[in-house]
């Protein structure tokens, strides 16, 4: 529900649960649309989890974070970095602050929506793509943040708990998604299939992305080693069908 220009869109990485990879999904997805010759700026907007922080442990967010931009303290020109061939903009964990106005939905209503439309309303001028990383669960940000955005692609588990809530999940938000499974393993593919189905029922479902593979072990050493983008891996190259099948959806 954005006010972006003609040929650029806003998204939302979201989950129903924590631990599922979005955040690892979301940053790589951002490479991967980079790569196709798309102008990218990700937003991490999880003020309880943020991951950016870590994944992205060679840079520091010393002009300003998200929560500061919120909070009218700064221009949001003034604390995108730029990573690789993308940019992005940083969160602040532990922020008092925010976690002060954390379930004010009238703080929410007006002061951050109203900083948020005026964000989008300028980079959607810049960008092709505005993506912002979540927090997993109902949290009225995530709800903010999806309100604003034109698609969440929404990643969960291959597994039966995952499947029943995160359906619950899109059904209280009522956006249009797309899905991502993420450690998905061969056994499981007729069992996906069935699931699918569910969400196929759902009227504002849009499509699986994609089915990432389970490659916990290599995603975990690359954490620890400090290189987020899993360049030469499986990951990396159904990341890169999912970005392409994404562009089609949203040019079709």
């Amino acid at each position: 529900m954005t006010t972006n220009s003609k040929n650029s869109f806003v998204l939302s990485t979201t989950s129903y649960r924590g631990g599922v990879g979005k955040s690892m999904i979301a940053l790589n997805l951002a490479h991967a649309l980079a790569r196709l010759d798309k102008k990218i700026l990700l937003v991490e907007a999880d003020f309880l989890a943020p991951s950016l922080e870590f994944l992205l442990s060679d840079i520091t967010a010393k002009k300003g974070t998200w929560n500061d931009y919120l909070l009218g303290e700064v221009e949001w020109q003034r604390i995108t970095i730029t990573y690789r061939d993308f940019e992005v903009i940083m969160t602040k964990s532990d922020d008092d602050r925010i976690f002060e106005r954390f379930h004010d939905r009238d703080t929410w209503r007006d002061q951050f929506s109203k900083q948020i439309t005026t964000f989008l309303r300028q980079a959607t001028g810049k960008y092709d793509l505005v993506i912002f990383d979540n927090q997993a669960g109902k949290f009225l940000s995530t709800l903010t943040h999806a309100f604003y955005s034109d698609y969440l692609i929404t990643v969960l588990r291959p597994n039966l708990e995952d499947v029943k809530g995160t359906l619950h999940f899109v059904d209280l938000i009522q956006a249009d998604f797309y899905l991502i499974w993420n450690f998905f393993l061969p056994s499981l593919k007729s069992h996906v299939k069935q699931w699918e189905t569910s969400f196929q029922q759902v009227a504002t479902f849009q499509g699986v992305l994609g089915t990432l593979p389970f490659d916990e072990a290599t995603a975990l050493q690359r954490w620890v080693e400090g290189k987020a983008i899993m360049e030469g891996t499986p990951f990396e190259r159904e990341i890169m069908n999912a970005a392409n099948k994404l562009l089609s959806f949203l040019t079709r």
